[in-house]
């Protein structure tokens, strides 16, 4: 694997085989040997950001490239942006089919009495981000953070029936469901 500066997920033929982490310092993986001809690979890469102080103050972002153990480079690949403004055409996942490790986006619903500030939290959730009626609340990372609330704010609720989205991008085996409450949580 070449020099990684993204947070990127790799699937080899449709099985999740790592998860790279810039907070570890990893930019490569062992990989089994493959014998066939043609093996697939996917990367999921997140934009986690940039670093704006110290030594990392040159934070690049992205894949600079893909090499085998030889350092043989890997050439045509394809790219596929997803950009995550219009989640209109999604097709969530039902909440049997939740058990994977592949990214999941979750789609609910709930009720307001009166709209008020308020926090929500993604429980059984690793990583990912929230929507509430299409605004973009922010990310969560249950795994690694302190901050296990996003701020909700009162003037994007509606009295009676809102939307929920959550875009799991490692994948869960556990219930995810978001909870609500009135103040937030730090841990």
């Amino acid at each position: 694997m070449g020099t990684v500066l993204a947070l990127p997920i790799v699937w080899f033929d449709g099985v999740k085989t790592a998860t790279i982490e810039r907070a570890k310092q990893e930019d490569t993986f062992p990989v089994r040997t493959v014998d066939k001809e043609e093996t697939e690979i996917r990367l999921l890469v997140e934009n986690m950001g940039r670093v704006n102080y110290g030594s990392h103050i040159y934070d690049k972002k992205g894949i600079t490239g893909v090499a085998l153990v030889n350092m043989q480079h890997l050439f045509g690949w394809e790219m596929h942006c997803l950009p995550m403004d219009d989640l209109d055409k999604l097709a969530f996942t039902e909440k049997s089919t939740l058990c994977t490790d592949n990214p999941t986006f979750l789609c609910g619903e709930f009720s307001v009495g009166e709209p008020c500030d308020t926090f929500v939290e993604i429980v059984g959730g690793k990583k990912g981000f929230v929507t509430v009626n299409g605004f973009n609340l922010g990310r969560y990372f249950n795994m690694s953070t302190p901050q296990k609330t996003l701020y909700v704010p009162s003037a994007i609720l509606k009295k009676g029936v809102n939307e929920i989205v959550i875009f799991e991008s490692d994948g869960t085996n556990d219930a995810v469901y978001a909870e609500f409450s009135d103040v937030p949580k730090l841990s």
